[in-house]
């Protein structure tokens, strides 16, 4: 009798937690981050969606082997599609005709443990073509500068490093938020006898709405829908400003989106996302002390070829760098 309800009631939580995998799924897939749950689960620790699947699996070999299956299937659903695990299959289809490599570094410098000696000795051992740099302070703007030799453009917290002549800069001031109003700055680079496009950039966060959520604000929905609805006109302003300043284009900096989100892939849809094409894992960015998150992005117009992407080492940020090998294919 007791084996009977044993099985039972494994069987329903089995079955209960592929249901609720199926509906995360969805949720992440279909729905706009518009409202306010989307927006919620996108931020929050992912990671736990996998834990009842795995707490299950050992009672399912011994008990009822059938449902060893549906709950296997059900974890990995949670890492792929909700956790964002990346395997980079589009590399078998890279085509080998191509021109020089171009590597693209690119980092959040905020959060008080930040150290540019750090930074420095990552792109001293690492050499990238193209430092773009968010929340940089011309104290530390300086420092990476300074043993180098490097073009250089600051422009409020955006800040860039290229080893290619930097030809023309324009910077998009944000009509959305007061809060490092420049979100980016689009450059014209000459790495040869033809430009190419680079857009630093750094867009509004989601932390408002989450923290209202947190702080148990009786208008924290209200202020997610707001502060989302900010974030979509203002991702849609930096994604217009980069169409139009011409291809090759790459794009770098701290998006604060999570590739899932629909407010990405309605603004930068069209790109090619180095991590989701060349990056293998979860290519974590942002971490506080219970998850990271993917909200740094290196993007490339589909002029190049992305052999590589990778999360560098901690320099003291509460984000990582992201590196991108890229090569523009033949014309």
């Amino acid at each position: 009798m007791l084996a009977t309800r044993l099985r039972l009631a494994i069987s329903v939580l089995a079955w209960t937690y592929a249901g609720t995998v199926l509906f995360l799924v969805s949720v992440f897939q279909l729905l706009p981050n518009d409202a306010w749950l989307p927006t919620v689960l996108l931020y929050a620790p992912r990671w736990v969606w996998a834990i009842p699947g795995l707490l299950l699996l050992t009672p399912a070999v011994f008990q009822m082997r059938k449902l060893v299956l549906p709950l296997v299937m059900s974890v990995l659903l949670v890492v792929w599609l909700v956790m964002g695990f990346s395997l980079p299959w589009r590399m078998l289809l890279v085509d080998s005709d191509e021109t020089g490599r171009l590597r693209v570094l690119s980092c959040n410098c905020g959060g008080p443990g930040f150290e540019a000696s750090r930074l420095l000795a990552l792109i001293d051992d690492l050499q990238p073509d193209v430092v773009a740099l968010q929340e940089c302070s011309s104290k530390d703007a300086e420092a990476i500068r300074a043993p180098g030799t490097w073009h250089f453009h600051r422009e409020d917290d955006l800040t860039l490093f290229s080893r290619f002549p930097i030809e023309r800069t324009q910077a998009y001031q944000s009509k959305f938020s007061t809060w490092h109003p420049t979100r980016a700055v689009t450059y014209q680079l000459r790495p040869g006898p033809s430009s190419i496009s680079f857009v630093n950039l750094h867009l509004e966060t989601p932390r408002e709405g989450l923290e209202a959520l947190l702080g148990r604000d009786r208008d924290a929905i209200a202020t997610i829908r707001q502060n989302t609805i900010r974030r979509r006109n203002e991702a849609n302003a930096v994604a217009s400003l980069a169409d139009g300043v011409g291809r090759p284009g790459l794009l770098a900096g701290d998006f604060n989106l999570p590739v899932e989100s629909s407010l990405y892939e309605d603004a930068f849809g069209s790109y090619q996302n180095a991590f989701s094409r060349a990056g293998w894992g979860f290519g974590y960015t942002k971490f506080t002390r219970w998850h990271g998150v993917r909200i740094d992005h290196i993007l490339g117009t589909d002029d190049w070829s992305v052999r590589r992407c990778w999360v560098g080492t901690d320099v003291g940020s509460d984000h990582r760098p992201v590196i991108a090998d890229v090569s523009l294919l033949p014309q």
